[in-house]
């Protein structure tokens, strides 16, 4: 969706070149950056990381003690990040609808509005769900070796 809309945006820039939209094309291009570096840290490091606390806890992988919070903070801050320019761009646009009846503009709404329901499952989700889950498994895991450590103590006095 962001290649195919990032063309419409690039091809709206050059046609209509006002500050609306040339505005629009700079955050949006950003945005795309962020967006896809937000993605790819879950994709490749906090959600493999919930697995392998997942495993751990299960006792089938050992837990290299991983600093969970660390990931979980950085897309969270990716989370408003994205939300926060995507509407700055749909405000922009809504500017330049108001002077133009280019029909992309109406297309690049309808996506934008998309992409802005869309955030806002994905960050329910990871909010609701798995990030307060990854949590409790390292705080299960820390708590499980602060046991096992006062209990090889006891043991050994």
């Amino acid at each position: 969706e962001l290649e195919r809309l990032g063309v419409v945006v690039d091809r709206l820039d050059a046609t209509h070149g006002n500050a609306a939209t040339t505005e629009i094309h700079t955050i949006f291009h950003e945005f795309k950056n962020t967006l896809v570096q937000h993605i790819d840290q879950e994709e490749w490091d906090l959600f493999p990381l919930c697995i392998a606390l997942e495993g751990a806890l299960r006792g089938r992988e050992v837990w290299k003690n991983l600093d969970v919070t660390s990931h979980i903070r950085f897309t969270s801050h990716g989370h408003v990040e994205c939300e926060s320019s995507l509407h700055l761009m749909m405000e922009l646009l809504q500017d330049a609808i108001s002077r133009s009846s280019d029909p992309d503009l109406a297309m690049i709404n309808d996506r934008f509005n998309a992409m802005a329901r869309d955030m806002v499952v994905h960050t329910a989700k990871e909010a609701e769900l798995l990030l307060p889950a990854a949590i409790f498994s390292q705080e299960r895991l820390i708590s499980r070796r602060s046991i096992g450590h006062v209990q090889g103590i006891s043991h050994q006095s």
